[in-house]
């Protein structure tokens, strides 16, 4: 993996070239694979803007379809969050909300941690609650961890037990309805 590294630097590389931008991909895998996560947004940034415009790369439409195949726009978005980087998080989270369609799966919550982490305390707590009134549960104490942290920014602290109690009152209602459905 070391000579990919160093390949990525060659000065008879063009950064604007497919093979550029496929050395990085594959690097970005690799460091993805080992969970060296800031190392992974570090090069895998030119492989997002690649995809945004495929164009300006040289890229063309079947090589765009495998990088995204491989690293969807939701997980550039888990991945430049892992990385620092906020901002590239939020671009590559809208761009996953745009391709589904809306924001299902955890996206809500991706997105709430990349508006908190750019500093967005409020557009943060907006898609936290979208997060919750959605039900997930799949990132649990996280999830209220970041409703804390984002209401302890906002100056709201004495706000996290209602709205933990009020998700907790939903998911009863829904569980309710889905046996009653059931009988």
């Amino acid at each position: 993996m070391l000579f990919r590294s160093k390949a990525t630097r060659l000065p008879s590389l063009d950064p604007k070239s497919t093979p550029f931008i496929v050395l990085k991909n594959q690097l970005g895998q690799w460091y993805l694979a080992t969970q060296r996560f800031v190392d992974a947004s570090r090069v895998l940034e030119p492989v997002f803007a690649a995809v945004l415009d495929p164009a300006a790369y040289k890229l063309s439409p079947q090589l765009r379809n495998q990088i995204l195949a491989n690293v969807s726009f939701e997980k550039f978005g888990e991945v430049f969050l892992q990385g620092g980087k906020p901002d590239l998080a939020l671009t590559a989270l809208t761009k996953a909300v745009e391709k589904r369609g809306s924001k299902t799966g955890d996206l809500s919550f991706l997105l709430a941690l990349a508006q908190f982490e750019k500093g967005d305390a409020q557009q943060a707590l907006v898609e936290m609650q979208a997060y919750l009134d959605g039900n997930r549960q799949s990132k649990r104490q996280t999830a209220y961890d970041l409703l804390g942290r984002i209401l302890e920014k906002l100056g709201l602290p004495q706000e996290l037990l209602p709205r933990l109690e009020q998700a907790a009152l939903k998911d009863v209602d829904r569980k309710s309805t889905r046996l009653n459905s059931s009988h």
